[in-house]
């Protein structure tokens, strides 16, 4: 069974943005992935005072863990986005318009809160993916 992405007729639609209101997962490996964060493989914060950077190494760290387990950002079928300035909603749009295409496009939860791991911090990715049987490869180790 395919992975299915569902937009239908009679509710708001996505509007230009990256998102399906409703994905149905197909077989395969089911991936949950812990939320990231702007930091690089040194820990530090890529992007300060930068909503949109921050979100491109977010969606960079995922892009590497699934790789590593034979996925692709194709492969999300979830993803929430937590952030802490609403005014950065139209820089969130579109850095996740920039990494996402609508065919393949995840559901998507963006929420607003009051801060983050650390004060620099502006906005976090929480992704899950269904990688394909015949693409997964288990992780060689820990």
């Amino acid at each position: 069974m395919e992975t299915v992405r569902v937009n239908p007729d009679g509710i708001w639609g996505h509007g230009g943005r990256v998102f399906s209101q409703a994905v149905a997962p197909g077989e395969g490996q089911l991936v949950f992935i812990t939320g990231q964060i702007a930091w690089d493989a040194q820990d530090r914060v890529v992007g300060l005072d930068d909503t949109a950077e921050q979100l491109n190494q977010c969606f960079r760290n995922t892009r590497q863990i699934l790789a590593g387990l034979g996925g692709t950002l194709e492969d999300l079928i979830a993803i929430t986005l937590y952030f802490t300035n609403r005014d950065d909603i139209p820089a969130i749009q579109a850095t996740r318009a920039s990494w996402l295409s609508l065919k393949s496009a995840p559901a998507s939860n963006l929420i607003q809160v009051s801060g983050l791991v650390i004060r620099e911090l502006s906005v976090e990715l929480v992704p899950t993916a269904l990688i394909p049987a015949q693409r997964y490869r288990p992780p060689l180790s820990n």
